[in-house]
């Protein structure tokens, strides 16, 4: 039952590197820049320092950024090829055939190895009756559209778990869902009460929490489940109701975060409509909210071939957005008759899942059916080399950019069935264009912790004939197809 609850949030919804360190010398310190390149942190601030390797060159002394973050583009670089940025601190990228010529690179910091905890009640609700309804809050950060394109599970979904007394049986839950205190009927009657939430972030920073209200029949998603039915043929029963928003500056573990679900309600709809696809795929849409470049869940529906949902919005206005993803039906088809520990199968999921296919809609354009890019297979690996499938490309998009990352992935938990986990990205690439071979630069891949996953992660960029695609720009990128490969 409390599965289906985890696997919602799901859609809602990175080094020691293993070469030789070179002496640090700025190689043309002396003569004034005339033709030259630069790297920027996230925030579009000039880095100092990058190590720059470029790939076929005779260079015998690395490049290092100066105070503005340039450095000279070398004499015999005369054709393109592979670029490698390398900073402590920050993920190193690779960009991929690259030309000799005056243009912008950029860094994302690593992924935080903190775990800091925000926690509180949701509160809000207000009497509830036994109805048959169960009513719970999902909290989670706030998602930019980076986070979109490349997810994290453990973002979404807590790597921790909450125990929830119910008579005969002890059911563990995210300890980011949150459930108030109400009586149910279900052979018989029972008391649900977690009121506490608990969430986590990885870096220090100003977090804004949603809090998500909703609720769902008991008895007939319990009963679904215990006849082994899929979880996404009782998605549609779940109803969005309201959320609240709490802003909290995370420096340390924060308690008392207490959250009313009651500050926003979704008074409106929206009808999403289906393309047509065949009877082994599925699409699932999601509304969301945009506020000042963060996105805030509000619904989720499954939407069949051809099909009509309605999404619960607060109002229909231009910062309404709709995400609609299309995935094999076949690996939506994860069934637990049990109602306790079994509440999610994340290690299975989260392969699974991987392979997907989205579209961004704004709501001012749902009247038309979303186009999606081709799903692609998992990417191959030899040790060197990395093989892709290029997706189909539907009439009135064209090709924005491929990003490719190479990640550390612990999971936690004894059970693989039922096993969390958390993602730490250690190189990126990245291509202006399309390709469907990478021959990664001659340098070993980045030491991976023991115990831990080494993971490949693909993902196709797309974007409509009409929009201007600048590099890493996301604000062009509507379409995308993704896919990894665990090893």
């Amino acid at each position: 039952m409390l599965k289906i609850l985890v696997l919602l949030s799901f859609f809602i919804t990175g080094s020691v590197h293993a070469f030789e360190r070179l002496e640090a010398k700025p190689l043309f310190s002396e003569n004034p820049i005339q033709s030259s390149m630069q790297v920027l942190d996230s925030k579009r601030l000039p880095l100092r320092g990058v190590r720059v390797f470029i790939e076929g060159t005779s260079l015998v002394e690395e490049l290092i950024t100066d105070e503005n973050g340039e450095f000279s583009i070398p004499k015999d670089w005369t054709s393109a090829t592979t670029v490698t940025l390398i900073k402590e601190g920050y993920i190193q990228k690779s960009y991929l055939e690259i030309e000799p010529v005056p243009q912008t690179f950029i860094l994302n910091p690593k992924d935080g190895q903190q775990k800091l905890q925000v926690s509180g009640n949701t509160e809000g609700y207000g009497p509830l009756p036994q109805d048959g309804q169960l009513d719970f809050g999902l909290v989670i950060p706030a998602l930019k559209k980076e986070d979109i394109l490349s997810f994290d599970m453990s973002s979404v979904i807590s790597p921790e778990s909450d125990e929830l007394d119910i008579p005969f049986y002890k059911m563990e839950v995210p300890s980011n869902l949150s459930i108030p205190r109400q009586k149910e009927r279900y052979v018989l009657n029972i008391t649900f009460n977690k009121p506490k939430y608990r969430s986590f972030v990885r870096t220090p920073g100003v977090y804004k929490f949603v809090a998500l209200h909703g609720q769902f029949p008991l008895k007939k998603v319990a009963d679904a489940m215990r006849n082994n039915k899929s979880i996404f043929e009782v998605i549609n029963d779940f109803k969005m109701i309201n959320s609240g928003i709490n802003e909290v500056n995370v420096n340390e573990n924060r308690d008392g975060q207490n959250i009313a679900i009651n500050q926003i309600n979704f008074a409106d709809q929206i009808q999403i409509k289906a393309p047509q696809f065949n009877q082994d795929k599925v699409m699932l849409a999601i509304a969301v909210r945009e506020e000042n470049g963060l996105y805030f869940p509000t619904d989720l529906k499954r939407v069949d071939s051809l099909g009509q949902q309605s999404l619960k919005v607060p109002q229909i206005e231009d910062h309404i957005h709709v995400i609609s993803i299309l995935m094999n039906n076949q690996n939506l088809n994860l069934n637990s008759a049990n109602l306790g520990s079994e509440f999610i199968r994340l290690q299975e999921a989260g392969n699974n899942l991987s392979e997907m296919s989205a579209a961004l809609q704004n709501v001012r354009n749902t009247n038309e059916s979303p186009q999606f890019l081709g799903l692609i297979p998992r990417p191959q690996f030899d040790g060197q080399t990395i093989q892709l499938a290029t997706p189909t490309l539907p009439e009135g998009l064209k090709e924005a950019g491929l990003k490719i990352t190479f990640s550390s992935v612990e999971k936690f938990g004894a059970d693989p069935n039922t096993q969390s986990e958390v993602r730490t990205r250690q190189w990126e690439f990245y291509s202006d264009h399309w390709t469907s071979s990478i021959t990664l630069p001659h340098m070993n891949l980045p030491e991976t912790p023991s115990g831990h996953i080494k993971r490949w992660e693909v993902v196709f960029l797309a974007a409509k004939q009409d929009k201007e695609v600048l590099r890493e720009n996301l604000e062009s990128i509507s379409h995308l197809s993704r896919n990894v490969l665990d090893f």
